[in-house]
């Protein structure tokens, strides 16, 4: 017997894939025995309450690249889309040839419009100050480590939209720690992001890039 088309005290029906009621409301539910599946009607189509289609998570992930061996630079490409207006960036597992003294950076574009600061603080107390990024190729976004042991998050905001591109995170790195805040001066649209150091190489650690759904 099928479900009755106005019965909306009916949650959920039970039916088949083939007794599926004909006029249905939106927002009805239905359980399919011959599918074991829960489906919603949507007012256009009969959809799984959970699918990432129609209620896709906050936080989608994009991609994920690994960053190579003793390379010094490496560059996501597509990360960025008109899909999203923002997105978080988590960098881990790095190890460099260098530690204290040697920059980890971020590069949108070769042209000197990143700016930007950092805060350091060693575990020791021997480094507690600000570091700073002034109209450079490269926004310096904290100091390398050995032994994996670099890893930076951060939320990056407006990359694909014709403003200027800012971004606000945290990173880790040869017994230091701390916080990093930039912001690229023109309002270029960038799908691709670079990531280097200014001394030595790198070696292992991954970037995996998620857009916040909007």
């Amino acid at each position: 017997m099928g479900i009755s088309n106005i019965a909306s005290n009916l949650r959920p029906g039970i039916c088949t894939s083939s007794t599926r009621p004909t006029t249905p409301y939106e927002g009805q539910v239905i359980y399919e025995t011959d599918t074991n599946r829960v489906l919603v009607w949507d007012n256009a189509a009969w959809v799984a309450p959970n699918s990432t289609t129609t209620n896709p998570p906050a936080l989608e992930f994009i991609k994920s690249q690994t960053v190579g061996t003793t390379v010094s630079s490496v560059t996501v490409t597509n990360a960025f889309s008109s899909d999203y207006d923002n997105y978080k960036i988590i960098i881990s597992g790095i190890d460099t040839t260098n530690s204290f003294g040697n920059q980890f950076q971020m590069r949108l574009a070769n042209a000197a419009n990143h700016y930007g600061s950092i805060y350091a603080d060693l575990y020791n107390g021997g480094v507690s100050q600000f570091y700073r990024t002034n109209a450079q190729n490269q926004f310096w976004m904290g100091f390398c480590s050995p032994d994996n042991d670099l890893n930076v998050t951060f939320d990056i905001i407006n990359p694909q939209k014709a403003f200027r591109t800012t971004w606000n995170g945290f990173y880790h790195g040869s017994a230091v720690m701390g916080w990093l805040s930039g912001y690229y001066s023109l309002t270029t649209q960038f799908t691709d992001v670079t990531f280097l150091v200014d001394v030595g190489t790198m070696t292992g650690g991954t970037i995996r890039v998620y857009g916040y759904r909007n």
